[in-house]
């Protein structure tokens, strides 16, 4: 069944600063559907971002407690928000990064979670509760000449 998206926001994410090279595109974040409040709200938090110019995008997090599960690296939202006094930055927990994927950036893996870096594609909705968050997973530029 295909859907339509309706709603589509973050896909002016600018990159994570250093010299990456993208190993993987367009990666879709699995078990969105247990966190729908979060990512309805970092959905909102990112279209308010992108117009007035804040930061936002995605942060990886390692579960050792989950080695070798679908659930072994969280995905978690970002975004900076206004606050009565200033900007301050929220986070949520969106996810997982999708089993292959994790065993390819696991310790066993081609590269460890700390040699990696993701920058958010888009956020999507459809009818009901269809979420999409699609990302880039990205490896330093140096690590990509070297496994070459």
């Amino acid at each position: 069944m295909q859907y339509v998206a309706y709603y589509k926001v973050g896909t002016l994410a600018p990159p994570p600063p250093g010299d990456w090279s993208v190993v993987a595109e367009s990666i879709c974040v699995v078990g969105v559907e247990r966190h729908l409040r979060a990512v309805h709200s970092f959905a909102r938090a990112v279209e308010t971002a992108e117009r007035l110019n804040f930061t936002y995008g995605l942060t990886l997090e390692r579960q050792p407690q989950y080695r070798g599960t679908t659930e072994e690296i969280a995905v978690h939202g970002f975004a900076e928000v206004k606050g009565i006094f200033g900007k301050r930055r929220r986070s949520w927990r969106l996810g997982f990064v999708p089993g292959a994927v994790a065993r390819k950036v696991g310790p066993a893996g081609t590269h460890s979670s700390e040699e990696v870096a993701v920058r958010l594609h888009a956020i999507f909705s459809g009818l009901g509760d269809f979420w999409e968050i699609r990302f880039a997973l990205m490896v330093p530029h140096v690590a990509m000449r070297m496994a070459a």
